[in-house]
């Protein structure tokens, strides 16, 4: 099930991690086998952690654009493909399996 705090937790979770990885110095390799960090190993430790810091930023500015948006009442506007994909089913001839496929809610959004 989706949870939007569990994501954002997560989400900062490794977002410290990366951080973190990026101001130490050079470890141990067992410092990086107990920390998970498997880019260690083949030379590329800060390309890996900046791109995986770049990644990140992105998820989480997108997490918390959608939580904005919903505390004010901003519909989204990915969900206008899906209605217009559903209306364009229903009004051709013959193919009234489209009620099967009607969108009323896409992930606690009203359509």
């Amino acid at each position: 099930m989706y949870s939007p705090i569990a994501v954002t937790v997560g989400l900062l979770v490794l977002l410290i991690k990366q951080i973190v990885l990026i101001l130490l110095p050079e470890q141990s390799p067992e410092f990086y086998a107990m920390v998970g960090d498997v880019p260690y190993f083949s030379g590329l430790r800060l390309q890996n952690s900046v791109a995986m810091l770049c990644g990140l930023t992105i998820a989480l500015s997108s997490q918390l654009l959608t939580y904005y948006n919903h505390r004010n009442d901003i519909k989204p506007t990915f969900l206008t493909v899906l209605v217009f994909i559903e209306r364009l089913g229903q009004k051709r001839v013959g193919f009234y399996c489209w009620r099967v496929f009607l969108i009323t809610r896409f992930r606690g959004y009203e359509v």
